[in-house]
């Protein structure tokens, strides 16, 4: 069984992001909890470091991931040798986005 936190403890969560072992998880739960709050961040990165940016992307839903892309165009080298792996995961459930999925995928 795991740990799934309330939504009022999720604004807490953006203190996490940046952290090593839990940012990951940190952004996961923010995008269940908060969506809204994690797309912001995404978009208007200017407070928070790589890493917590690199969590928010790499955790995206499907759902934003058009915020996701944008973050990606304005920082190519966000996700390192991660980034084709992630373009192709999310490939097949990009729907509208596929065509600028399949543009990065050539860069």
């Amino acid at each position: 069984m795991g740990f799934y936190p309330a939504s009022e403890t999720a604004a807490e969560l953006e203190a996490l992001l940046d952290h090593g072992g839990l940012g990951r998880t940190a952004a996961r739960y923010l995008w269940d909890w908060r969506k809204e709050d994690a797309e912001i961040l995404m978009r208007r990165p200017g407070s928070l470091g790589q890493e917590a940016r690199r969590n928010l992307v790499l955790t995206c839903p499907p759902a934003a991931l058009g915020a996701a892309i944008t973050r990606l165009k304005a920082e190519p080298d966000l996700l390192r040798g991660e980034r084709q792996g992630w373009l192709r995961a999310y490939l097949l459930d990009s729907g509208i986005h596929a065509n600028e999925l399949l543009r990065l995928l050539e860069h």
